[in-house]
């Protein structure tokens, strides 16, 4: 009799033993002991020489070259033309970028002086987006060129900014040439 009930027992306990494990879901876990490291993509761009990503400041367009036949050299006045030179050199970066180039002139806002004529790439093309808005791409294969961008630019002589002009012409107010705002993001082929 207890063989038989140790028998019992034993077939309740396989058969126990076999439902429970069909209803029982087991994780696996495995343990790596080596250090993973992934190697980030470089974001470095240079506007004028100054790094985009890490500038505090405004970006400075000290690289306005005039041309007047009624100032002296290097001197500016209404009726001016003049063309400003941006160097936009992505070669420190390891990614295709998209940047947008917006820009406010006297035909937007009364207190900046110039207006642009012209916006444009030396060696590329721009896309217009708006009235005052370019973009760009730089892909990975022209990472390794520096491109810059031309604004022709005119201080149009205005009867109506006679009294602002004066002022600027005798130091009494700082100019507003021009404000120009450049922002780049990683280009995913969108």
């Amino acid at each position: 009799m207890k063989k038989n009930i140790l028998i019992v027992l034993v077939i309740i306990s396989l058969f126990s033993l076999y439902l429970f494990s069909n209803k029982t879901y087991t994780a696996y876990e495995s343990e790596v002991d080596d250090d993973v490291t992934v190697d980030i993509a470089d974001w470095k761009i240079l506007i004028d020489d100054q790094n985009i990503a890490t500038a505090t400041r405004d970006i400075n367009l000290s690289n306005i070259v005039w041309d007047s036949e009624h100032t002296d050299n290097d001197k500016v006045a209404p009726g001016s033309k003049g063309t400003v030179r941006i160097n936009i050199d992505p070669t420190g970066t390891e990614v295709a970028i998209k940047y947008h180039i917006t820009y406010t002139d006297h035909t937007m806002d009364p207190n900046c002086i110039l207006t642009v004529t012209s916006i444009y790439l030396e060696n590329d093309e721009l896309q217009k987006d708006s009235i005052n808005s370019y973009s760009g791409i730089i892909t990975l294969d022209e990472m390794k060129d520096t491109q810059v961008l031309v604004i022709n630019v005119e201080w149009v002589n205005d009867e109506n900014s006679d009294e602002a002009d004066s002022q600027i012409g005798s130091n009494g107010a700082e100019p507003n040439y021009l404000n120009l705002e450049f922002e780049a993001e990683q280009y995913r082929g969108e």
